[in-house]
């Protein structure tokens, strides 16, 4: 009786279900009923065994039954006040307690009319009205969770299921027929079930169809068909195969890189400041508007661009999984190469700065190139360079030359005949105008001499100026750090702009299609040349086109059309930015479109499964490549690994579970080594790492093993330290100087700064002296708090070449708290010109209590129109400062006018240019601003 009237009550739903997604497929409706009936009979079976057991609480089962759907109700009301505007709003608390309240008091009032109702039926009562009243409500929840505010709000729509299916349940109790007639219903879900859970999983047409026009049969997502699903598309990425592009068999090519070129810095890219050279050349070319380097490292960037993969994501799950080097893939040059193509390199030592152990191989080859000048050069010089060349090794030859320039990166140089001012964005300018200049030789040479030639124009990464709250690159995903321009002229192909996002992994594949030469297997970039095909571009290209991926830490970035999903691994979220109406990446749309969210989702872990080479066929070796990745969620599929019967894979599990555990909770680590001491010890590093207070003092044992691995040596002293536990100490110290990865020293250094132990602060100190760890080194002398650091930290200050280091350091003595860095501090406000510095000094200066006297509080309450006679000057700025204020404020210097963001404590600086001979300043802002002039 029970799973008859479970499956009478979902089979009814179903039939609204089919009637609201308006679908003329009988498909569909078999699934609906099939899916639907075969679930009610479980549910039916399953919530009259629990009910059997309730009854027993006699009077006390209402009261049970409201305590069951009490943790339902407090999760319904903590999900309540998830967005943005709810968690800010006043009160939270009360109405959050309010809701639990009332939610509880509803259901123990439903169980009491749940009962009665049982009790009728029971009696032999007509319950007919009943019947027919719940189910109405429950088909009017149904309708509610397909017509009210779609896809937001998860836990708003799995309330309203879960409603309808109470409402059906009790429905179709109360009508439920004569026994002879539950015969048909029990066969179609007994029967019909497995059919429609077959069909789903044999049919992507159907799978779509039931989970994006169905409420609950959407729920029907089970593991069954995940495996088929993934595989689907996977073969729908294959099978959708572009148009062909054109080939130009025999071509010259010119590959031009500009180091640090972010795209919305040229004229051809709307741009206020005109690169004359470039413009013209993209007027001539396809232009790609959105393309984005693999990641914001040069050395990795370039790697990329030459082998058509992603370098540095294949080098880190390779090194996890202990099998190849960098140097393993084959480059453009070579491939080009063994086509008798004559190949130049014309690049500076730079471009194998970061991690320079790792790129030996590539260093060594020089990328393959046959002829090489590996140099600096003034780019300037780079044009007769190539013209030596031309006129020797390349005469009557097929070339490839790829040349790097490496001007617009910091530290920026004021450039003769560009000097657009003095702040760092302006000389950036100057440095990007001075490269039109040198590239704009380069161009004329080029054409005088081989007009048929290919010209492509990129950059490895972009550059930051305050955009997110940074500088330079290498640090997030957002568009300022990873957008770059990509213009590819080829003679014979139709100027034109393509919107779609691309990556520059996409060079190298397309460079071999438009040759003629046939592209490797296993590259991860994919062939534009379908772009430059003659004619209006196919609707279906940009649907075919595959989403790009890139990264940089622990974030991962997937963009498909103008949406760009970039998940924080360490952070465990996600952030959606719709680019088309939103291009600085202000407004994060996760929390609106959760459905979006899930699908770029899937893209990214599909991307990630692609460089990791996973089998679709083999979960094991996707848990292990997400936890490669950094991916927290790999955690399950780690556990799983670590219980089953290879030993040597549970360990490799347990190591990466390490590495993820810092964002995991204690229980979510599993303790059985099973009798394998290594194994054991894994997880007892993991586990402490995860705050296991118990594991601790076995990690503080371990220490002391002299043939412990150094691996995990340093994984113990790096878990007791983020625990406050010093007794690694001499291992981290040890590790920020010479580590075995730039990321193990970046990790040791964060590691001592959280110590507050003062035997970290010589470690620390000696450090500094290396450009690359510098940054990281400060931050982490402000968290330690030692007074030793004072002297070291102001003369960075005030002296360093790097905007960022002296943005940090006076963070960093801010938090220290000395007042004898006052002088320096203040010194350094009214020198410095870059304004993000000016506003960490204001901000430390507040710290130690040592405001410039000269700062001028706003007159009125709002502090419109703070009047003040500017200076004779040309490059005036404003340092505003609220310590209790937060807003936006303008400020108006004559007819020049800037804007910015305050906040409580947090101090902006803002430059006026041209605003000698005005006689008013305006400011209008929050009250408690103050402001401070300077020349």
């Amino acid at each position: 009786m029970s799973g008859f009237v479970g499956a009478l009550a979902l089979g009814i739903v179903a039939i609204v279900e089919i009637a609201l997604a308006d679908s003329r497929s009988l498909g569909l409706a078999g699934v609906a009923f099939g899916v639907l009936m075969l679930a009610g009979w479980v549910a039916g079976a399953g919530t009259a065994a629990i009910g059997r057991g309730l009854e027993r609480a006699g009077r006390w089962e209402p009261i049970v039954l409201a305590a069951v759907g009490a943790p339902w109700v407090v999760w319904l009301a903590a999900c309540a006040f998830e967005g943005r505007r709810a968690r800010t709003m006043a009160g939270k608390s009360a109405m959050q307690a309010a809701l639990v309240v009332v939610g509880v008091f509803a259901l123990w009032v439903a169980s009491r009319g749940v009962i009665a109702l049982r009790e009728r039926l029971r009696a032999g009562r007509p319950a007919g009205m009943w019947g027919a009243t719940l189910l109405v409500v429950a088909a009017a929840l149904v309708i509610g969770d397909h017509v009210l505010l779609p896809r937001l709000y998860p836990f708003f729509h799995i309330s309203l299921r879960m409603a309808s299916v109470a409402a059906a349940l009790a429905g179709a109790a109360a009508l439920a027929p004569t026994r002879r007639a539950r015969l048909p219903v029990l066969l179609v879900a007994l029967g019909g079930g497995p059919v429609a859970l077959a069909a789903l999983a044999a049919f992507p047409e159907l799978r779509a169809a039931a989970f994006e026009r169905g409420s609950l049969s959407s729920l029907a997502r089970l593991p069954i068909w995940q495996g088929e699903a993934s595989r689907s598309l996977r073969a729908a990425d294959n099978a959708l195969a572009p148009p062909a592009g054109p080939r130009f068999p025999g071509r010259d090519v010119f590959l031009l890189t500009v180091d640090a070129l972010r795209a919305d810095r040229l004229g051809s890219y709307g741009y206020r400041r005109p690169t004359p050279n470039l413009d013209r050349l993209a007027a001539q070319s396809v232009v790609f508007d959105r393309a984005y380097a693999s990641t914001p490292h040069t050395s990795f960037s370039l790697a990329s661009i030459l082998t058509g993969r992603h370098v540095h994501a294949r080098l880190a799950q390779a090194a996890s999984a202990g099998r190849v080097s960098v140097g393993a893939h084959e480059t453009l040059p070579e491939i080009l190469r063994t086509f008798r193509v004559k190949t130049a390199g014309f690049f500076p030592p730079a471009v194998f700065f970061i991690d320079h152990e790792r790129f030996l191989d590539y260093e060594q080859s020089a990328y393959g190139f046959e002829y090489v000048k590996y140099e600096f050069l003034d780019a300037t010089l780079r044009a007769a360079q190539l013209g030596a060349f031309l006129d020797a090794d390349g005469r009557g030859r097929q070339v490839f030359a790829w040349i790097h320039y490496f001007e617009p990166h910091e530290p920026y140089l004021r450039q003769p005949g560009f000097d657009f001012g003095p702040s760092a964005s302006d000389r950036y300018d100057g440095e990007v105008a001075a490269t039109d200049r040198a590239v704009g030789r380069l161009l004329a040479r080029i054409d005088a001499e081989r007009p048929d030639a290919i010209v492509i124009v990129t950059a490895d990464h972009g550059e930051e100026f305050d955009d997110h709250g940074g500088h330079y690159h290498g640090t997030t995903l957002f568009d300022e750090q990873l957008r770059v321009p990509l213009i590819v002229r080829v003679p014979g192909v139709a100027p034109r702009r393509v919107r779609a996002p691309v990556g520059t992994v996409d060079i190298a594949p397309t460079l071999l299609s438009l040759l003629d030469i046939p592209t490797p297997a296993g590259l991860d970039g994919v062939d534009l040349s379908p772009w430059m095909a003659e004619g209006p571009l196919p609707e279906s290209l940009a649907r075919v086109q595959r989403p790009v991926f890139a990264e940089v830490l622990q974030k991962r970035m997937i963009a498909r059309g103008d949406e760009k999903l970039v998940c924080d691994f360490a952070g465990g979220f996600c952030s959606l930015y719709d680019l088309a109406r939103d291009p600085g990446e202000r407004h994060d749309l996760a929390t609106e479109r959760p459905t979006r969210v899930a699908a770029l989702r899937r893209d990214l872990q599909r991307a990630l499964d692609r460089l990791a080479d996973v089998d679709d066929h083999d979960p094991a070796e996707r848990a292990l490549a997400r936890a490669r990745a950094g991916d927290p969620e790999a955690a399950e599929g780690l556990r799983a690994l670590i219980a089953g019967a290879d030993i040597e894979r549970a360990r490799l599990a347990a190591g990466l579970l390490f590495d993820i555990s810092d964002r995991l909770d204690a229980a979510a680590v599993p303790r059985d080594g099973r009798g394998d001491v290594e194994l054991a010890e894994r997880l007892r590093l993991a586990a402490a790492r995860a705050g296991d207070a118990a594991a601790r003092a076995d990690v503080r044992a371990l220490l002391d093993r002299p043939d412990l691995p150094s691996a995990m040596r340093f994984q113990a002293a790096l878990a007791l330290a983020e625990r406050g536990d010093g007794s690694g100490l001499g291992v981290l110290a040890r590790a920020v100087a010479a580590g075995e990865s730039f990321e193990q020293r970046v990790a040791a250094a964060s590691a001592l700064g959280g110590l507050r132990d003062c035997r970290a602060t010589a470690p620390l100190l000696a450090v500094l002296a290396d450009v690359r760890m510098r940054r990281f080194a400060v931050r982490a002398l402000g968290a330690l708090g030692d007074p030793r650091a004072v002297p070291r930290l102001c003369a960075l200050v005030g002296g360093d070449s790097y905007i960022s280091v002296r943005e940090e350091s006076a963070r960093a003595l801010g938090r220290i708290g000395d007042r004898a860095a006052a002088v320096d501090l203040l010194a350094a406000a009214r020198r410095e010109r870059e304004p993000s510095v000016v506003a960490a000094a204001l901000e430390a200066l507040d710290a130690l209590g040592r405001l410039p006297p000269d700062a001028v509080p706003c007159p009125s309450g709002d502090c419109a129109s703070l009047v003040m006679a500017p200076r004779a000057g040309s490059a005036d700025l404003w340092l505003l400062y609220a310590p209790g204020a937060s807003g936006r404020v303008r400020l108006r210097i004559g007819t020049a006018e800037a804007e910015a963001e305050i906040g409580p404590k947090r101090a902006v600086a803002m430059p006026i240019e041209d605003a000698a001979g005005a006689t008013r300043v305006e400011i209008d802002g929050p009250s408690g601003l103050r402001a401070v002039w300077r020349r």
